[in-house]
């Protein structure tokens, strides 16, 4: 089935901001209200799309509600694109409340991360591209402001149309410092507000090089423990013959770490893909990436796809944006990763 790819954003769009998973917005609200304030100055409209008084039982009443803010959201004409405002764990409750005809016949752009990968299943089995990228409170709520380089990739992705998205950039430097976003405010009003601190990147590192030859194929992936939740359920997506990207979410211990990509190969994913990325780990020593990308080559023994590795996707600061299902090349001899196709029409 081909994609539903939504419309380019333009100015003078509106952009909703949804809770499918954990529901923090009245938590902290002063980072949606700094979201909203510079996708405003940009030129957009935002429309925030919580009721907060969402009952937490029974079960039934809690996902009825949650799907339906999901569904306002694909049903309203005026909306555009529908950023994730974080992700959470209770995307898996959120599934079987959602009505595939609602997604298909209103495609639209939907960005998020971490376990929203769950939703990005959903609608991709229900024909809709999506894009695995910043979320309103995690990047757009960055203080002082989203960080450049997620910014730019995001409206060059989602503005962007005539041409292909083009090769995917690397940033020069990262941050992992955990953001205290609760005592913001107060750290404003007194002057003792910091940005994050960055670090420069180390760049990205080829694992495999998968021979001379370039390989292409559609992208598709997502948080490991969230690709592992959708296996064996109707909404599994086929690995075959794509570029597989994984990410690995905070706290997310080596050994938890290396016994999911384990999981990985014993699900027989990779026969299936011809070419991997992997997503730059969050909070790792540099012992622990070592550790990470030896124990990765030890798995793929008798697999020779080309593995990129420490790039910008997941559960670091910055993050790229990657239209979900996008034919994309991987290159070790150029040093390439690109995408073939726009990724909006």
């Amino acid at each position: 089935m081909s994609p539903n790819i939504p419309q380019a954003l333009v100015k003078g769009d509106t952009i909703a901001f949804v809770s499918p998973s954990a529901r923090i917005n009245n938590a902290i609200p002063w980072r949606l209200e700094r979201a909203t304030a510079i996708l405003e100055r940009a030129g957009y409209h935002v429309k925030i799309i919580h009721d907060p008084h969402v009952p937490h039982s029974p079960l039934s009443a809690n996902v009825a509600a949650r799907a339906e803010e999901v569904h306002s959201a694909f049903r309203d004409p005026t909306v555009k694109a529908i950023i994730c405002c974080i992700g959470g764990s209770t995307a898996n409750e959120l599934l079987p409340a959602l009505d595939p005809e609602i997604i298909r016949n209103n495609a639209k752009i939907l960005t998020g991360g971490s376990d929203n990968t769950l939703l990005h299943h959903f609608c991709y089995v229900n024909g809709l591209r999506t894009f695995y990228g910043p979320s309103a409170i995690n990047q757009f709520g960055e203080w002082p402001e989203p960080l450049s380089f997620t910014w730019e990739h995001f409206f060059q992705v989602t503005t962007t149309t005539q041409k292909p998205v083009g090769q995917m950039p690397r940033s020069v430097a990262f941050t992992e410092q955990v953001a205290d976003r609760k005592t913001e405010p107060e750290r404003i009003r007194n002057g003792t507000m910091r940005a994050r601190v960055m670090k420069p990147s180390t760049g990205w590192r080829w694992l495999q090089s998968g021979g001379s030859e370039a390989v292409e194929g559609e992208i598709w992936g997502g948080c490991l423990p969230s690709l592992l939740q959708m296996m064996s359920t109707k909404w599994q997506v086929s690995y075959h013959e794509k570029i597989a990207f994984i990410e690995t979410p905070k706290d997310y211990t080596l050994d938890v770490a290396l016994c999911h990509f384990q999981d990985l190969r014993m699900r027989g994913i990779f026969e299936q893909i011809v070419g991997l990325v992997v997503g730059r780990p969050h909070g790792y020593s540099d012992a622990d990436v070592q550790g990470w990308e030896d124990g990765m080559i030890r798995a793929l023994e008798g697999y020779s796809f080309p593995v990129l590795a420490n790039v910008d996707v997941g559960h670091t600061d910055p993050v790229l944006t990657i239209p979900l299902g996008a034919r994309v090349r991987l290159d070790q001899g150029q040093d390439l990763w690109e995408v073939l196709e726009p990724g909006v029409c």
